[in-house]
This record gives C-alpha cells, sequence and structure tokens, in this order.
C-alpha cells in the first residue's frame, strides 16, 4: 500500500482492514513510503521484492 494513496483519507489504516479481513496468514500489509495508488507501477523493483519475500515465506 503506498502512503500517499489519494483514495483512502488514512492508507494503513485501509490496508489493516484489507489484511484483518483475509484469513490468517494469507495477506500482509507493506507501506511503500511515497507511493500513491500504484506503487506496484511507481516502485515495481521494491514491490516485486516484497511480493518474493512473502511468497517465500508463505512456503516455509
Amino acid at each position: 500500500m503506498g502512503t500517499l494513496d489519494p483514495d483512502w483519507g488514512d492508507p494503513k489504516a485501509e490496508g489493516e482492514a484489507v489484511v484483518a479481513a483475509l484469513p490468517k496468514g494469507v495477506g500482509r500489509l507493506e507501506m511503500l513510503p511515497g507511493a500513491g495508488h500504484y506503487p506496484q507501477v511507481q516502485f515495481p523493483s521494491e514491490v516485486v521484492g516484497l511480493v518474493r519475500s512473502f511468497l517465500e515465506t508463505a512456503r516455509a
């Protein structure tokens, strides 16, 4: 989630709510400083690294 996502008054709270609604272990919130609504476009390398880290953890 981007810390500067203009679609939400509080992007972190929105991300926390999404993760809380998922089954345990299915998601994790990561906040990307300076990113808006499309962090995967703005910071692709960082997002890929976070996704890879999550998948490695989920595989363990």
